[in-house]
């Protein structure tokens, strides 16, 4: 999938802009501040409905302004173009178009755009909590295993009826009804994650040579309850704390990744670069994933890529993604600490005070 058309309204300091980004390579440069990286949470929005800068709209929507819109062409590996369009106000509503029609459901729109995201934050992939490494995994089940979705939305209604059920402290009886829906969903989801773990692997290592002088990574799937236990015979064990406190002590969604270098988490050992490195290497694998079973491709957002990698890497970085062939749309301050490192075309936007210009690629870098 890769964006052939992007039009952007009152989203931040960007009022209106409308730009037709290249297939493979663009470099958004600017000044802190110039809105840049606003660009890249326009696709965002796109794509996934929200932002990832922001948790509520009034903070994105331009200041006097009631919405914030933004449309985009979508072309397929058919050359067949879908047009997107996501309209979010300030009272909260929210309008999705696809292909002209209305639709409901944020997850459809994922369908159409899937979206990866690098920043300072992707640390928390190896730093954060287990919930943003479930979330990790299951973004390749959503866009690989077409029965995920609606398993995951199952388990998630049995697992607040039997946390409601806990808080109101109903009978063993009323809550084994909503067990078996619960047991029965989960041991889909975690049968999927660990099959999808292990096709990851086998791409994730490869990558991860490219990238990293270190020898010795491994990831290890945590079910989340003890792998000595049925699921059943866990919800048994732990029935007294799960009523205690009102909620499910085991199932998949407690959930895990280790992610070790030796016998140590990567993110206790490794230095601020190295855990940079692994972090692309791990989001790279997830789009090179979905390519070889969808045949579909993964648009990477890359916010402020110098920073932290040497040119080197920078360079190594760089050589991965042109073997991809995904869309990349990323933001720097100097596109010459970039664009000579790429061997492929290259489009160039400056951005001032919110203002997108397409760029000649000798002007950008003289």
């Amino acid at each position: 999938m890769t964006i052939s058309r992007l039009i952007i309204q009152q989203l931040r300091n960007i009022n209106q802009a409308s730009i037709e980004p290249a297939s493979q390579f663009n470099i958004i440069y600017g000044d802190n501040g110039s809105g840049k990286t606003s660009v890249l949470e326009a696709v965002y929005l796109l794509g996934l409905g929200r932002s990832f800068r922001s948790r509520t709209m009034n903070s994105i929507i331009q200041l006097g302004k009631e919405a914030v819109t933004v449309f985009g062409l979508v072309k397929e590996q058919q050359n067949n173009e879908i047009p997107l369009g996501i309209e979010r106000k300030k009272d909260g509503a929210v309008f999705i178009r696809v292909q002209e029609h209305t639709i409901n459901s944020i997850a459809e729109l994922a369908h159409y755009l899937p979206l990866q995201i690098i920043n300072q934050d992707s640390y928390q992939l190896l730093t954060g909590s287990p919930k943003q490494r479930r979330q990790f995994l299951d973004w390749g089940l959503f866009h690989v295993e077409q029965s995920f979705f609606p398993i995951w939305k199952r388990f998630q209604r049995s697992l607040q009826q039997r946390n409601a059920c806990l808080r109101n402290k109903v009978s063993n009886a009323e809550l084994k009804f909503w067990d078996k829906e619960f047991i029965d969903t989960a041991l889909i989801i975690d049968q999927l994650r660990t099959h999808q773990l292990e096709q990851y692997k086998q791409i994730f290592v490869k990558r991860f040579k490219q990238l990293n002088d270190i020898d010795d990574i491994e990831l290890i799937y945590k079910r989340g309850w003890n792998a000595e236990l049925d699921l059943e015979q866990a919800l048994a064990e732990s029935l007294s704390r799960d009523r205690q406190y009102g909620f499910t002590h085991a199932g998949p969604h407690r959930a895990d990744i280790d992610i070790k270098t030796g016998k140590m988490l990567a993110s206790q050992l490794l230095s601020r670069g190295q855990q940079k490195l692994l972090t692309y290497s791990l989001l790279l694998a997830q789009g090179q994933l979905l390519t070889e079973y969808t045949h579909r491709k993964c648009v990477y957002l890359i916010d402020d890529m110098p920073a932290e990698l040497d040119r080197h890497h920078i360079q190594s970085v760089l050589t991965s993604l042109t073997e991809m062939q995904a869309q990349l749309f990323i933001t720097c301050i100097d596109p010459q600490a970039i664009a000579p490192a790429i061997k492929t075309a290259v489009k160039m936007f400056h951005v001032e005070q919110g203002v997108i210009t397409a760029v000649d690629n000798r002007e950008a870098t003289s």
